[in-house]
């Protein structure tokens, strides 16, 4: 399938974006949050926020998020080579992250509210040439100096089909 693959951290709904795809919630993700622990009331902001997210024409998949010390993502895929947009939005934690994809990292001590130009912005970052290990991309998020790491949204799409 070449459709793409949007999946919005926690909404509960199907959401279509204003170029018309459509995003899914997401489930599939791993994080440790200690013993007797639901990870799902942890990790994921379920419940819609009401805030302004400036600098997309899609805020809806902002207000929604997974958060965690350590966490990721293994979404499974097809052969071929993809595109990895990871969506953020600072909204008032002020966290900083490494991003590793594929077991290399992306992204060291990213700091989304300094990357997006202060806080409640959307960020919008693009990895490329993403090629699957065992029919999965796996994408992990690390917090640092002890804070939570956080993603909003994560898209997946055949690098053919990513935009500019």
């Amino acid at each position: 399938d070449s459709s793409v693959t949007g999946v919005q951290t926690c909404a509960s709904d199907l959401y279509v974006d204003s170029e018309g795809n459509a995003w899914r919630p997401g489930t599939e993700f791993i994080v440790r949050t200690g013993t007797d622990t639901d990870s799902v009331i942890k990790a994921l902001d379920t419940d819609r926020r009401s805030i302004t997210i400036a600098g997309t024409p899609d805020p809806e998949l902002y207000r929604y998020g997974l958060h965690g010390k350590e966490f990721w993502v293994n979404a499974t895929v097809g052969t071929g080579v993809y595109c990895v947009r990871l969506l953020f939005a600072d909204t008032n934690l002020h966290q900083k992250m490494t991003i590793l994809i594929s077991g290399r990292e992306a992204a060291r001590a990213l700091d989304v509210r300094q990357a997006a130009g202060g806080i409640f912005k959307a960020l919008d970052i693009t990895y490329r040439d993403i090629a699957p290990a065992n029919g999965a991309i796996e994408i992990r998020f690390k917090g640092v100096d002890g804070k939570d790491a956080s993603v909003q949204a994560i898209e997946i799409s055949p690098s053919t089909k990513q935009k500019a």
